[in-house]
């Protein structure tokens, strides 16, 4: 994507569990609106690595296999709980906490 000029846009938008479907599109002070591309985003629950909506031994299984590893070599991203750059004990301690939800 490229913009006209150095400005950026963003904004904060609430996603609900599961898949989430955004439309975005450009517009103008005249009222010129551009193209709109449309993108998903799949929001999982905290713990719930393979996104199947249950915390369990398969979800398990992902997070040992990232143990102690770091942000740049995680197999699932979403192993690192509290986005500290490793999974380690403090990740673990979310994940015990949500097992079973």
């Amino acid at each position: 994507m490229t913009y006209p000029t150095t400005t950026s846009w963003q904004t904060t938008v609430s996603l609900i569990l599961g898949s989430n479907t955004l439309s975005i599109y450009g517009k103008d002070a005249a009222g010129n609106q551009t193209g709109t591309t449309t993108t998903s985003i799949l929001r999982h629950k905290l713990s719930d690595i393979n996104g199947d909506g249950v915390i369990d031994l398969t979800d398990l299984s992902l997070f040992g296999a990232d143990w102690q590893k770091t942000a740049g070599s995680l197999a699932n991203p979403l192993s690192d709980m509290n986005n500290d750059g490793v999974v380690d004990l403090t990740d673990f301690s979310i994940f015990a906490k949500q097992y079973g939800q």
